[in-house]
């Protein structure tokens, strides 16, 4: 049985959560800095209905992305691209209002005080969000061009020198601020690659270090660790640990007989089956060397232990193993031990119990279990 680990991160989903750390700082400053020029600009008292729709629209944007960003970040199970979608309209419904409410003050409003520092703020909002949220393709492509159009396309509908000067610079850094914001994309996606590629590899080298390679199943090292694990567990909660010790019957016998290569499928065979046996998340089968299995049962009791031991002894007397056609019969013996395990002993005197009850097993008459004292 192999444990599981913690799932990897695609990158797709590292992207998205990169995305809303890289954007929780427009929830707040959008609303902010709306406020502020408003105030300044007495447009709360001279323009109420536009100050409370825009203020109420930015208002109910930053409330909808504080609460993705904590369902996301909370690990809540939502569908990805869902959470992925609404994660960029949201960000572009801001462009959008910001792209026209700026055009709005810019070129057609009558409050001249804040034309200039709008054109410094769209400008900055512009260049600056493009640059941080450029890792998602949509936003990178879009955004500018929510931003910056209503502007430029205002300036050209009112004529006049300055203002097509400043359209087409506007419109030249739009098109700089594309092209930088494809690299920009391009390199983040080569390193969150990488990264998956780099973990998966490790993760692989790691599951390689712990994986007896003829069985599949855990090797004596994982077991050593394991096994300690389990045991400073038990001792904690104060419930019991089983060990079973399985050891196929006249194996050398098989070697001897049919080669070594008939002893490989059958040890294939038993690995197999007892990856299906035990199937708790919890338990670990390992081959222990040889033809010598171990069975970690943390928080099973003897009684269970004995029943999974007589389980075990069956299924492997039925497994259907054949060499040129002929059917090998295979058996096996075991050893079950159990104890609550105390932090004043070591695990090593349950797998010497286990280990007597095994040859006691075999002593019997072998093909049977025996359970320590």
């Amino acid at each position: 049985m192999s444990h599981q680990t913690s799932p990897q991160i695609a990158p797709e989903q590292r992207a998205l959560i990169d995305l809303s750390i890289r954007a929780r700082g427009g929830i707040v400053l959008y609303p902010a800095v709306w406020l502020i020029t408003a105030l300044w600009g007495n447009i709360s008292e001279l323009n109420p209905i536009t100050f409370f729709v825009v203020s109420s629209a930015l208002l109910v944007i930053s409330i909808l992305r504080t609460i993705h960003y904590l369902l996301l970040h909370k690990g809540v199970n939502l569908n990805f691209k869902f959470m992925n979608y609404s994660l960029v309209a949201l960000i572009l419904a801001v462009a959008f209002l910001w792209g026209g409410l700026s055009a709005w003050i810019i070129f057609h409003s009558p409050y001249l005080v804040l034309k200039y520092p709008y054109m410094v703020i769209l400008a900055a909002l512009g260049i600056g969000g493009t640059g941080v949220l450029s890792i998602s393709r949509i936003i990178g492509i879009t955004y500018p061009f929510l931003v910056f159009l209503p502007s430029i396309f205002s300036a050209l509908i009112i004529g006049g020198t300055e203002n097509l000067i400043m359209s087409s610079l506007a419109f030249l850094s739009m098109v700089y601020i594309l092209e930088a914001s494809r690299a920009t994309r391009q390199d983040y996606q080569d390193a969150i690659n990488n990264q998956f590629l780099a973990e998966e590899r490790a993760r692989s080298l790691q599951e390689v270090s712990i994986t007896d390679p003829l069985t599949g199943l855990k090797n004596r090292h994982f077991f050593n660790g394991q096994i300690a694990n389990d045991w400073n567990s038990c001792c904690r909660t104060k419930l019991p640990l089983s060990v079973l010790m399985l050891d196929l019957d006249h194996f050398k016998k098989l070697n001897d007989q049919y080669g070594h290569l008939a002893g490989d499928e059958c040890l294939k065979l038993v690995g197999e089956m007892l990856n299906k046996e035990i199937p708790r998340s919890t338990d670990t089968a390992a081959r222990y060397g040889g033809e010598e299995f171990v069975i970690i049962l943390p928080h099973t009791n003897v009684t269970h232990a004995s029943l999974l031991a007589g389980k075990l002894v069956k299924a492997i007397a039925q497994l259907n193993f054949h060499v040129d056609k002929k059917h090998i019969p295979i058996k096996c013996s075991i050893g079950v031990a159990c104890v609550t395990p105390h932090h004043s002993e070591s695990f090593r005197t349950l797998l010497m119990a286990a280990d007597k009850a095994l040859y006691q097993a075999k002593d019997q008459g072998r093909n049977r279990f025996c359970v320590a004292e």
